[in-house]
């Protein structure tokens, strides 16, 4: 018997060698079995001592074994994001070398050239008779991205992906946002945008081939507000002031979105001339914004013109930017947050 019970113990420690090297699963068919075998050739004195060994050392093999299984996912999917990131890097070095085009070589409100006939979108919230030069489509998808911190505009989440219209990159140092055409890093920027921590207002360039650049403030004029009104210079050469709201009325809800989102609202008359949403509940990055168009159908950028249109686009995606700074500080205090 006591020759019996030394040779469990020999084969204890070398089943704890097995598992060690993870040669061998820790199973409950072979812990039952090695209890099973205490029970019946060890002395009650020696159960009491093996017993509590063998639970232990099969629960610590086993929590070394799920460890071992994170680490391997967890290398997998960084090897996963290098080769995401080395995709992307290799699709805009392949935009870089593509004949480079004027942002504003767009003739209609779909953003095709004016060699291309195609037909208006039967969901287009402006009139599809427009004769004057835009830089923006109608209506067009925004589109964020994790693994880059940008913000894509294009009219499908493919073509986002594949060729957007135009990408905005945000930095950690001044400027922190940069509106350029396509993926082309070379191009000319349209427009960027600096924070401030110590002012609520945040600065904006606008840029425009052979013009002047124009600077605007994007600022809250009530406290514990995102920043939301600013003044900018319209085709008539006037100063004109814009306010986004939050809104979840009927421009919002033309969208045909999640029901929820915001409208630049005109100051001087009421006049609501863009809107943007949240295009749908299972893609929170994805979002929506449109012309909305006069009683008569008349798009508001041919009264406002371009410098209007390139600060409503820019406005927009600092809001959106300005939001998801909002969220990932407030989930940041919520994690750190311990109770007493």
């Amino acid at each position: 018997m006591r020759d019996r019970a030394c040779l469990l113990v020999m084969q204890l420690s070398s089943l704890h060698l097995k598992l060690r090297n993870a040669s061998l699963p820790p199973t409950h068919k072979l812990k039952n079995i090695f209890l099973s075998q205490t029970k019946a050739y060890a002395t009650p004195k020696i159960q009491t001592y093996l017993t509590p060994k063998i639970h232990n050392l099969f629960m610590a093999h086993g929590r070394r074994r799920a460890r071992r299984r994170e680490k391997k996912l967890a290398r997998k999917q960084a090897y996963q994001n290098r080769v995401d990131r080395k995709t992307y890097s290799e699709n805009i070095h392949s935009k870089c070398h593509a004949p480079r085009q004027d942002p504003l070589v767009e003739a209609n409100t779909d953003g095709v050239p004016t060699s291309t006939t195609t037909q208006p979108s039967a969901q287009s919230l402006v009139s599809p008779q427009i004769q004057q030069t835009n830089i923006f489509p109608s209506e067009f998808g925004i589109y964020t991205s994790f693994f880059t911190r940008g913000i894509t505009l294009a009219r499908s989440r493919e073509e986002s992906k594949t060729a957007p219209l135009f990408r905005v990159s945000i930095f950690s140092s001044k400027p922190h946002m940069e509106l350029r055409r396509n993926n082309d890093l070379r191009s000319p920027r349209m427009a960027t945008a600096t924070f401030h921590r110590l002012s609520p207002g945040t600065d904006i360039c606008l840029s425009q081939p052979g013009e002047t650049d124009v600077n605007i403030i994007l600022q809250n004029r009530e406290a514990f507000t995102l920043a939301s009104s600013f003044v900018v210079p319209i085709r008539s050469g006037l100063m004109k002031s814009f306010r986004w709201k939050n809104s979840r009325g009927v421009e919002v809800a033309s969208l045909h979105g999640y029901g929820h989102g915001a409208k630049l609202v005109r100051e001087t008359t009421g006049q609501v001339v863009a809107a943007w949403t949240v295009a749908s509940t299972r893609w929170r990055s994805h979002r929506k914004m449109a012309w909305i168009a006069a009683s008569g159908g008349q798009d508001p950028r041919e009264e406002l013109g371009a410098w209007f249109e390139l600060a409503s686009v820019m406005t927009c995606m600092v809001i959106i930017e300005l939001k998801r700074r909002q969220a990932a500080a407030r989930s940041a205090a919520a994690a750190s947050y311990q109770p007493h």
